[in-house]
């Protein structure tokens, strides 16, 4: 896989910060914001800042708005978090800013007439059906609740967190490879209906698990 930018960014500009902090860690994680690695800071007793990036494809099939689609997701991204120990253990409350080009994609085949808009359309009307879920929102504030102190503790640690960000729903596109008459209108109906199905997206989950090392 290949590196993110923002994360080889990241890390080298922590490298000066790591000589001098207490604490200092990198992680390798995995969740809902990708594959990759991130960098744990201690800033005070209870406060630490945690910068990171990954990717990741994910190849499914689904339904939306009655059509079947052969989807993709693909994220990438990085993020931005302080992490607060209450107590200076484990246990943290972060809050932060992702950073994200995430994308939903696919296509359909149909076999039979589907139905899209207000009318139906035979295979040879309409040909392929494609559909995308783009966010036009880049950056997102999210929250979290997590376990897991890169700074303080065991060297050898590990992590997991859970919480949204607000990234607002992806603006959809859906379009043929062919044309018919009245299509076009039927075409917009149907991206309204897809943009329904992914409402829930405007609260972008963000669960991890990471396994990490204090240096």
């Amino acid at each position: 896989m290949r590196s993110h930018p923002l994360l080889t960014a990241a890390v080298v500009s922590l490298l000066p910060l790591a000589v001098h902090a207490e604490g200092f860690a990198l992680s390798a994680r995995a969740g809902s914001t990708g594959i990759g690695a991130e960098a744990t800071v201690r800033l005070t007793s209870r406060l630490n800042a945690r910068f990171g990036g990954g990717a990741f494809r994910y190849n499914y099939s689904s339904q939306l708005s009655d059509v079947d689609y052969a989807l993709g997701l693909d994220l990438k991204g990085g993020a931005a978090a302080l992490d607060f120990h209450p107590g200076g253990g484990a246990f943290r409350m972060s809050v932060g800013v992702l950073l994200h080009r995430n994308q939903l994609s696919g296509f359909s085949d149909p076999s039979t007439s589907v139905h899209i808009g207000n009318h139906r359309y035979e295979p040879g009307q309409i040909g392929r059906l494609s559909v995308k879920a783009d966010y036009k929102r880049r950056v997102a504030p999210f929250a979290t609740l997590g376990v897991g102190n890169g700074a303080r503790g065991k060297r050898v640690f590990v992590s997991f967190d859970a919480g949204v960000a607000l990234t607002r729903s992806p603006a959809v596109t859906v379009s043929t490879s062919l044309s018919a008459p009245g299509l076009a209108d039927d075409l917009r109906l149907e991206e309204q209906a897809v943009n329904d199905d992914l409402g829930i997206l405007k609260l972008y989950p963000v669960v991890s698990v990471g396994f990490g090392l204090r240096l």
